[in-house]
């Protein structure tokens, strides 16, 4: 196999990546490789996406820098392997890539919480009430409010 750098010389460092969903292959002969700076042992995976990828492949297929929360020092891609955060301000950091995700999962990137079961009843017990007091059915009305007065005190 030539070296995808120099195309002149037999590749002895092979390095196969995933960026944007594509799988890439660089082959590299022993002087390129030097030349670029990487010696015998084996080079970092960010020094190969930033030094020989964004030298090699074309423009749109190069990987962006990569995203590090300044707190605890977590990965946007070990993030995204995991599902878990380092700590909370990840999600601050990474925020631009997590958002779309929680409003698919969520429909909505805003916390609520967990609601009360009984919440729901009492939210139709609270519009039966406006109707019976509308109506003038203030027995009903009374009997609603004690309902939903012991249904608020559970919760």
């Amino acid at each position: 196999m030539l070296c995808t750098h120099c195309k002149k010389n037999q590749a002895t460092i092979f390095y196969k990546s995933l960026i944007n969903g594509e799988a890439t292959e660089i082959y590299l002969c022993p002087d390129c490789a030097e030349s670029m700076g990487f010696g015998p042992e084996r080079p970092s995976d960010e020094m190969i996406v930033n030094e020989l990828l964004g030298s090699i492949l074309p423009r749109t297929a190069r990987s962006r820098e990569v995203k590090v929360c300044g707190l605890c020092g977590q990965r946007i891609d070990e993030f995204s392997r995991s599902g878990k955060a380092g700590c909370s301000e990840c999600y601050n950091v990474f925020r631009e890539e997590l958002y779309p995700s929680i409003v698919n999962l969520h429909g909505s990137a805003e916390h609520k919480g967990r609601e009360n079961p009984k919440t729901g009843e009492v939210k139709a017990l609270k519009a039966e009430l406006r109707k019976a007091v509308e109506g003038e059915d203030y027995e009903k009305a009374a009997a609603l409010r004690d309902k939903i007065r012991e249904l608020e005190k559970e919760a």
